[in-house]
């Protein structure tokens, strides 16, 4: 990995470490704004409202499908987005002296229409709302079993506690990689599939 920095920094600049930053921005206000804001909107929908007037907690699987589902609407919405943030931060596996494709991410988005029209905001599609669901699933399922699973273990633990925060988005972040890694790899190489 230093090896890969310090490359990247001595061909093309410290600057080329933030190439597709504004697409990544992009990226994320859409993506994170959709999946984050409207989970607790869906999965309380799928639990139903008798359960939670009941004071039940939703279950493991209609957490899992509260975030397959928020996860694909938002990477849906937000997948030109995607494309934009890896074709830019693709320009600098390009030769010394060879012409980058895109000044930005506005010029990408216009040019990925002109070239490949409308769809080519969407490839990689499947892969990118798999990728999406299973990562937002496993995070934000684990991310509320685990502390819900902790606070009714321990009844003393303040459920707003900086430390069961950390804990809880700890071990959501490592089932999250775990479970998505691979449709990660393919997602990339396909919306890759232009540049290379």
């Amino acid at each position: 990995m230093y090896h890969c920095i310090r490359t990247i920094m001595v061909e093309e600049g410290p600057q080329s470490l933030w190439k597709g930053i504004f697409a990544g921005l992009q990226r994320q206000i859409i993506f994170a704004g959709l999946r984050i804001g409207l989970y607790p909107t869906v999965r309380d929908f799928i639990q139903g409202q008798e359960a939670a007037k009941q004071g039940k907690l939703p279950t493991l699987p209609q957490r899992i499908l509260a975030g397959l589902i928020t996860g694909a609407f938002g990477i849906t919405v937000a997948c030109p987005t995607d494309v934009v943030k890896i074709r830019l931060q693709a320009e600098g596996k390009k030769a010394p002296g060879v012409p980058r494709r895109y000044n930005g991410s506005l010029d990408a988005y216009k040019k990925i229409v002109a070239e490949e029209g409308f769809k080519g905001l969407y490839t990689g599609l499947v892969p990118n709302i798999m990728r999406n669901s299973i990562m937002n699933a496993a995070e934000l399922a684990s991310y509320d079993q685990i502390k819900s699973s902790l606070v009714k273990s321990f009844p003393t633990v303040n459920p707003d506690s900086k430390f069961l925060h950390f804990a809880c988005g700890l071990s959501a972040g490592f089932i999250a990689v775990v479970f998505a890694s691979p449709v990660d790899v393919i997602k990339t190489r396909v919306m890759n599939v232009n540049i290379l």
